[in-house]
């Protein structure tokens, strides 16, 4: 920067970097102090950083926005939220993106985080996290088709297929179909996409592309 309050702006503008690191770590009541020292050339900038007692998650709740039968939903435990573990951004990520995953393998394709809550107690200096999901439908598995094939026949491939049309979709199963195809080296690319909506009888078609 061409002068020393400038510089200074900059500073200040990479302290707001520094609180968001802090924060996703769970430090919400780190302190940050600039100091330069402009005595020297270049200047030298210095960041004192006070990090704070890291804040832990103290309520942590899931709910439905929707009902739905046949749904149980997780334990926070089981998607790594743990009361009184460090609150640190990067874990809610991982547990609301958990969620999902379990939801779709008890049967609904296409659950949706409806509101997630974070609301940070400094006087507690803990953390709440409430998830509303919304299941949507409970479906069920489809027609499956495949593409692409050029060298393989097409019931080579049905005959790894682990569900019957018409059971209860699970995502689980998808991924277990996935590891069977790879498995025999004869596909340098399986992808394999359901539809993004169920049909009329609340099928779900399933497309594999080898």
């Amino acid at each position: 920067p061409a002068t020393i309050s400038l510089l200074q702006h900059r500073a200040e503008n990479d302290t707001e970097l520094f609180q968001k690191v802090l924060r996703a770590q769970g430090y919400y009541d780190a302190s940050i102090d600039i100091q330069i020292n402009q005595h020297v050339r270049p200047a030298v900038v210095t960041f004192k950083i006070n990090m704070g007692p890291v804040y832990l998650f103290k309520a942590i709740e899931i709910h439905t926005a929707a009902k739905a039968e046949n749904l149980n939903l997780p334990l926070p435990e089981k998607l790594g939220l743990r009361s009184g573990g460090a609150a640190r951004s990067k874990d809610i990520l991982n547990a609301q993106e958990s969620l999902l995953k379990d939801i779709k393998n008890q049967g609904f394709p296409f659950p949706k985080i409806a509101e997630r809550r974070v609301v940070v107690d400094h006087r507690e200096r803990g953390v709440n996290v409430t998830f509303d999901v919304d299941p949507g439908p409970l479906g069920h598995f489809g027609t499956t088709t495949v593409e692409g094939l050029k060298s393989v026949k097409e019931q080579y491939v049905m005959d790894k297929v682990p569900w019957q049309k018409g059971e209860k979709f699970d995502a689980s199963l998808l991924s277990k179909f996935h590891k069977r195809l790879v498995s025999t080296k004869l596909f340098s690319i399986v992808r394999i996409d359901y539809a993004k909506e169920l049909d009329k009888n609340g099928l779900l078609p399933i497309t594999v592309i080898d």
